[in-house]
């Protein structure tokens, strides 16, 4: 329970509206990495693994550049409380 919640000077609606923010905070932090999607770490170890190696500023602008030519889409998520871009296939296929 939030410690506003303990304090007496508070209205019922004050309470409520707070208690609102928190849930849409709540939300807005909680992104998770779904199945079909990567970020740019997971791009740079896939490519170590298989015997490239690169830069994460130069595998940041490949994707970037997969993205404003369509072939990724990307969105922006939070993991482990850093903010980053998720990367996907652009026509859904994985």
């Amino acid at each position: 329970m939030a410690s506003y919640k303990r304090k007496r000077n508070l209205d019922q609606s004050t309470r409520d509206s707070l208690s609102a923010l928190e849930k849409a905070l709540e939300m807005a932090t909680a992104s998770p990495l779904r199945a079909d999607e990567f970020t740019t770490e997971q791009y740079i170890e896939k490519l170590k693994k298989l015997g490239l190696y690169t830069t994460y500023d130069s595998s940041r602008w490949e994707l970037k550049k997969l993205v404003k030519l369509g072939e990724l889409k990307s969105r922006k998520i939070k993991l482990n409380g850093k903010q980053c871009n998720a990367y996907s296939d652009a026509t859904g296929k994985a």
